[in-house]
């Protein structure tokens, strides 16, 4: 027996200095379709990010300027890592089946693309360098550009959003847009700074073509920005196996595709 302990314990020594992860250590999700280049950071070590890869807890993600990853979570939520972007996995506690009890990242800077799972509302909690960000089952683009500043535009459900001096708003419906600095949020204050925004800032509404179909949303109510790429995009109708299928539409909230009007924008919206 002290020698099956010491075996043991020179092995798991080995494992740790080697920074290799666990053999027991159980994955939180997929790599659907990855673009070169993008890295994952797993136990103090960095490699490239392959097609079918499994995701972990606490994994860094990175993409070059050309990189891009999706990504399907064990609760069916789908993550878009876009180019020169930076996601850390904070926390993924699973509850029961196919849900998450708390689902935490962080996203240092870039372009990305949320659409939630089956996991409850209250679990989802998004962080960045200037806002906090719960989710209402929802479908959104969000940036977080090169002054730390987080733009966010939802298509479907809503988003709390608070800034660090906790000003916060409640954003929903289709295509409505804000920013959040360190001590406000904002809205675009004419029809052309929003399209500039929409242009500058969320490559995935100009264009979905890189994107596979489940990861894909309806644009048209962004206006003449998102009718350029309708003809593009097709949303599919029935969820697929788990880690390959899309996300539970009861479980996101609103229909795809949102309020033609442009969505809504509640300033200062509390908690309830």
């Amino acid at each position: 027996m002290k020698n099956f302990r010491r075996v043991f314990g020179l092995l798991f020594i080995g494992v740790l200095s080697a920074g290799a992860v666990p053999v027991w250590a159980q994955a939180i999700g997929k790599v659907t379709s990855v673009s070169q280049g993008a890295t994952v950071t797993q136990a103090n070590a960095t490699k490239r990010l392959v097609s079918k890869a499994d995701i972990m807890e606490g994994d860094l993600i990175r993409t070059d300027g050309s990189g891009q990853v999706q990504i399907v979570f064990a609760d069916r939520t789908r993550v878009v890592v876009g180019p020169a972007s930076e996601l850390q996995i904070e926390e993924f506690t699973r509850s029961t089946g196919e849900k998450a009890s708390r689902f935490a990242v962080q996203a240092v800077g870039g372009t990305f693309r949320f659409l939630t799972g089956r996991s409850p509302k209250a679990a989802y909690e998004l962080r960045t360098p200037t806002a906090t960000m719960g989710i209402r089952g929802t479908e959104f683009d969000f940036t977080v550009d090169s002054r730390r500043l987080t733009n966010l535009v939802t298509f479907s459900g809503e988003v709390r959003i608070c800034t660090r001096t906790n000003s916060c708003a409640r954003v929903s419906g289709g295509c409505a847009v804000v920013t959040a600095n360190r001590g406000r949020i904002v809205q675009p204050d004419t029809p052309e700074n929003k399209t500039s925004l929409i242009v500058e800032n969320f490559p995935f509404i100009l264009s979905q073509e890189s994107l596979a179909s489940d990861y894909r949303v309806r644009v048209e109510s962004c206006g003449e920005v998102g009718k350029t790429v309708t003809t593009q995009t097709t949303v599919p109708q029935k969820s697929r196996d788990r880690f390959e299928g899309g996300g539970d539409p009861d479980a996101r909230g609103d229909t795809r595709g949102g309020d033609e009007r442009g969505g809504g924008y509640d300033e200062g919206a509390d908690e309830n």
